[in-house]
C-alpha cells in the first residue's frame, strides 16, 4: 500500500485535527516523517485550558503564601515591638533601684557614720561585690547574707549587685555591717516594702546563716553619733540594746532576727518598741556588781 503524507499547512479546526489524528492512526507509519507529524499534532490537541488552570492554581498558590508571610511577618513585628516596649519599662524602672541604708565604724571611742550604698544593676554581671575599703570580714558579709536569704525564703539577685560604703577613703572592719547590707539589698531588689525608710536609721549587726542576729562593739559611741546627726532611730541587736538606750533623745530597737526588722519596715516602723533605760537605777544597781 502507498503511504500518502498528509499536508500540515492549512487552516484546520480541532475537529479537523481529530479527524487526521484517526487518519492517522489507520494508515501505517512507515517512515519518521509521518511519525513527528503524529507527535505534532497530538501536541496541538492538548487542552490548553489544562495548563491555563495550572497556572492559575499556582499563582493563587503564591498569593495564599504571600499573605501568610506577611501576617507571619506582621506578627513578628508586634511581638518585637511588644516585647521593646516591656523591657523599656522593666529597664527604667529597674534603673531607679537604688537603696541606701546609714551604719557606723568605730574608731577609739568616737563613731563615724558609714553610708552604705546599695544598687542593683539589672542589665550586667551575676556577683555581688562590695566596695569602699572593706576587709575580709566585711567581704564575707555577701556569704552570710546569701545563706540569710535562703533561709528566710527571699531570692537572692541574680544579676549584679554593687554595695558602696562611703566615705570610701576609710577602711571598714568587722561582721556588723550584715544587717545594713543585707536590708539594702532587699530594698533594692523590691523584696521589702517601705524601704524609703531605711535611711531613716542607723543599722547595726552580724548576721548568723539562719538570719539570727549577734551582738557588736561599740554600741554606746555609735548611739551618741546617730543622735548627733539626727536620725530617727538605731536598730541594733537586742544585747547591746540596754548599752545604746542609755543616750536619751534616741529611739533605739533590739531586735534578734532579721525578720523582726523586715516586718518592722513593712508594717510603717510599728511592731518594735523602743529600749528605756533609767540611767540613775542602772548606775544605783551597777555600785553591787564589784
Amino acid at each position: 500500500m502507498d503511504t500518502e503524507l498528509i499536508p500540515l499547512s492549512g487552516n484546520y479546526s480541532y475537529h479537523s485535527y481529530r479527524f487526521l489524528s484517526f487518519e492517522i492512526f489507520e494508515r501505517p507509519l512507515c517512515d519518521g516523517l509521518q511519525f513527528m507529524s503524529l507527535v505534532f499534532l497530538l501536541t496541538l490537541l492538548l487542552p490548553a485550558h489544562n495548563t491555563q488552570r495550572r497556572r492559575d492554581a499556582f499563582l493563587e498558590h503564591q498569593q495564599r503564601k504571600n499573605s501568610r508571610l506577611h501576617l507571619l511577618n506582621k506578627s513578628k513585628s508586634s511581638l518585637y515591638h511588644f516585647q521593646v516596649i516591656i523591657h523599656t519599662i522593666i529597664f527604667s524602672y529597674l534603673q531607679t533601684m537604688l537603696v541606701k541604708t546609714f551604719g557606723s565604724a568605730v574608731y577609739g571611742v568616737e563613731a563615724i557614720t558609714i553610708t552604705i550604698e546599695v544598687n542593683w544593676l539589672s542589665t550586667s554581671g551575676k556577683d555581688m561585690m562590695i566596695v569602699g575599703l572593706p576587709d575580709n570580714a566585711v567581704k564575707e558579709s555577701l556569704q552570710r547574707v546569701e545563706s540569710t536569704f535562703k533561709t528566710n525564703n527571699y531570692n537572692v539577685p541574680r544579676t549584679k549587685v554593687v554595695v558602696n560604703m562611703a566615705p570610701a577613703d576609710i577602711k571598714k572592719s568587722g561582721t556588723a555591717f550584715d544587717l545594713p547590707i543585707a536590708l539594702g539589698i532587699l530594698g533594692a531588689s523590691g523584696q521589702i516594702q517601705n524601704s524609703e525608710a531605711l535611711a531613716n536609721y542607723v543599722i547595726m549587726g552580724e548576721l548568723s546563716l539562719d538570719g539570727e542576729i549577734r551582738s557588736i562593739r561599740g554600741a554606746l559611741p555609735i548611739a551618741i553619733q546617730a543622735r548627733k546627726e539626727g536620725f530617727k532611730g538605731l536598730i541594733v541587736p537586742v544585747m547591746n540594746a540596754k548599752e545604746a538606750g542609755m543616750v536619751n533623745n534616741l529611739n533605739v530597737y533590739g531586735v534578734s532576727h532579721i525578720k523582726e526588722v523586715i516586718d518592722f519596715f513593712e508594717k510603717e516602723e510599728k511592731g518594735l518598741e523602743p529600749t528605756v533605760i533609767n540611767t540613775r537605777e542602772e548606775f544605783f544597781h551597777s555600785q553591787y556588781d564589784f
